[in-house]
Parts: C-alpha cells; sequence; structure tokens
C-alpha cells in the first residue's frame, strides 16, 4: 500500500480510504476500502484505476475490461508512462458546494482530477460521450485529450506543466464549461 488518503464519506456513512498498490514506479492501481471507525478496521472494496501493465501480463488484470484494449499506452511491449496515467498518490476532497474530489498522479503521465460518487465511493464520469465533452471544451479554447486514447475512457487529460500565470488566465473558460454542463466553478 502506498499514500492512502482517508476521508469520512457522508453519503456512505463511513470513512473511506482510498490507496495505490505499486510494485513500480510504472505499475501501479487505485484501490478504496472502507471503515466504521477511522482507526478500522477497513475490508477491500475494489480497485478501480489502473496503469502500468505490459502488453503481455495486462491479460492477468481486468484493465481491458474497465479501460478497453486500445494498444497505445505501450511502446515496445511496455507501458508507456511518461504518456500515460501512473495511478498513484490519490487525494480525495470535498469542494465548497459538497462534491467529492479525487487528484492522483504524478510527474510521469500527467495529474488527474475525477469527481467521486459520494454514494458508491467510484469515479463518476461526467460525459459519456468523450467527443462531445472534449469538443465542448474547443468552444472555450480549452484543449483536452479524451480518456480512451488515453486508455480511460469517462476522463480527459489536461497538460500541467504549464505556467500559474496560464492556470489562472484559464479559469474562466472552465467557470464557462462548467456552467455549460450545469455544474457550479466557484
Amino acid at each position: 500500500m502506498w499514500a492512502p488518503d482517508v476521508i469520512y464519506n457522508k453519503k456512505m456513512g463511513k470513512y473511506v480510504m482510498y490507496f495505490c498498490t505499486t510494485s513500480s514506479y510504472v505499475k501501479s492501481n487505485i484501490c478504496f476500502a472502507t471503515a466504521d471507525d477511522i482507526e478500522g478496521p477497513y475490508h477491500y472494496e475494489d480497485t478501480f484505476l489502473y496503469s502500468g501493465y505490459s502488453y503481455h501480463d495486462v491479460k492477468e488484470s481486468n484493465i481491458e475490461e474497465l479501460m478497453g484494449t486500445d494498444p497505445r499506452p505501450y511502446t515496445a511491449a511496455s507501458y508507456d508512462n511518461n504518456n500515460w496515467p501512473n495511478c498513484i498518490d490519490p487525494d480525495v476532497f470535498y469542494d465548497e458546494d459538497g462534491r467529492m474530489w479525487m487528484v492522483y498522479g504524478s510527474w510521469s503521465g500527467g495529474i488527474f482530477l475525477i469527481e467521486i460518487d459520494e454514494e458508491t465511493g467510484y469515479p463518476i464520469y461526467p460525459e459519456a460521450d468523450e467527443e462531445k465533452f472534449v469538443a465542448a471544451g474547443k468552444k472555450y479554447n480549452i484543449i483536452m485529450v479524451k480518456g480512451s486514447a488515453f486508455g480511460c475512457g469517462g476522463f480527459v487529460r489536461l497538460a500541467y506543466c504549464v505556467s500559474h500565470e496560464t492556470v489562472k488566465n484559464s479559469l474562466p473558460a472552465f467557470a464557462k464549461l462548467a456552467a455549460a454542463y450545469g455544474l457550479s466553478a466557484k
């Protein structure tokens, strides 16, 4: 277990520990466990995000069932951790509107943000049609890569190696995109 993060999930009425398991700096996944008390005992619930499998050992997991069989995350049969998600370091929080979010990732592959369904503890996919969501972002000059392009259908990838000023200047565009989807962007 690596980098556990515990949060009290109000709707589940339980403490939820999000954590990653890893055998290298490339191969990892994000799991969650629940408990009635912050000190435990915790009961493993599920693993829901994966990264780092090679073309040869991917069949030993259920990653293709969850994320499809796109071969692009693999370079010479190894996982390309410089361009695809590294499922480590989950950090879960509530925003000002009471919605639950998880940020995860690393310097290799990028940093990702996904909304968590408070009732289940699993990620929420904001737009079933990735093409439609990416196209909606373009209307506001937001460039995103659809999740299925990097093995994580239902998510999008944003660049994170940008200056503070670039991020600050893009916030109004993100607020407009959020409003277009009926979301608050405080």
